[in-house]
């Protein structure tokens, strides 16, 4: 469908209310644009959710997560890696940042206090920014990218179900928070352990055919609503080994390769 973009968040089944995450890449709405001799904004397009969310809650990744012991992060300074609609709304003094050093978001509307209170000593905890969209019902948009480039969430779904193939890491932060104090953070990150990467093809595939994900085409782009609750519930009643969906695959050639920078890292540091 070829629309104004500006009037893509009408066309979503979006309620007033809704708790709502986005992510994705806007590259081909932006091409879209400059087809018609017109300019994607970014700031525009925000604002015509947060008009259809009048009495809701919007989020972005605001994300940092390529820290490691020793790295400091800067609650005003450190710029998202997760994209332009990202770092428009951090741009924006509309929005609060959360504090979580790896996973930050950017925060507006209605629920943004309570979700910039949450914080929990690993980045995809049971206090965690997650658990909170698991909590409240929330649904995300993932604009023209597949789950694997863009689903997070899906780690959070890992660390509560106790899956094999990650491990708790441990991680020292340089925190330089709102008011400018630096102090040491001890946080974890549930991280996949050598050979393995997450592989999720056939959970996008089975979650479009029972309507947990809605997906619809704009301007040339695909865009996924997905219900995260939804989400959760079926991953934790389809996992393996007790039922036959599988998150991850694992290879050898990577395992190898996984411990061969972990061993340069190791010698770099010491």
């Amino acid at each position: 469908m070829i629309i104004d973009y500006l009037n893509i968040a009408k066309q979503l089944s979006l309620q007033s209310n809704d708790v709502l995450l986005i992510a994705g890449d806007v590259t081909s709405l932006a091409l879209h644009e400059a087809a018609l001799g017109k300019k994607f904004n970014a700031n525009a397009f925000i604002q015509s959710f947060k008009e259809q969310l009048s009495t809701g809650t919007l989020l972005f990744h605001a994300f940092t997560d390529t820290l490691t012991s020793g790295d400091t992060f800067d609650y005003q300074k450190s710029k998202p890696n997760t994209g332009a609609l990202s770092v428009a709304a951090w741009k924006d003094p509309s929005f609060r940042r959360t504090s979580d050093p790896f996973h930050s978001f950017m925060v507006w509307g209605k629920e943004s206090a309570a979700f910039k209170e949450k914080d929990d000593p690993s980045t995809f905890g049971g206090h965690s920014v997650f658990a909170r969209l698991h909590q409240h019902k929330a649904k995300m948009l993932i604009i023209d990218l597949p789950l694997v480039k863009s689903f997070t969430f899906v780690h959070y779904c890992e660390e509560q179900l106790k899956v094999p193939y990650r491990t708790h890491i441990k991680h020292l932060i340089t925190y330089i928070d709102e008011a400018a104090v630096v102090t040491i953070h001890e946080r974890f990150f549930f991280t996949r352990k050598s050979g393995y990467s997450n592989y999720l093809d056939e959970l996008e595939k089975r979650l479009i055919e029972h309507g947990i994900i809605q997906t619809f085409s704009f301007n040339d782009a695909g865009f996924m609503l997905v219900d995260l609750p939804q989400v959760y519930h079926f991953i934790a009643s389809h996992l393996y080994p007790h039922g036959n969906l599988k998150l991850f695959t694992f290879s050898i050639k990577d395992w190898l390769k996984d411990e061969i920078r972990k061993m340069i890292k190791r010698r770099s540091t010491s």
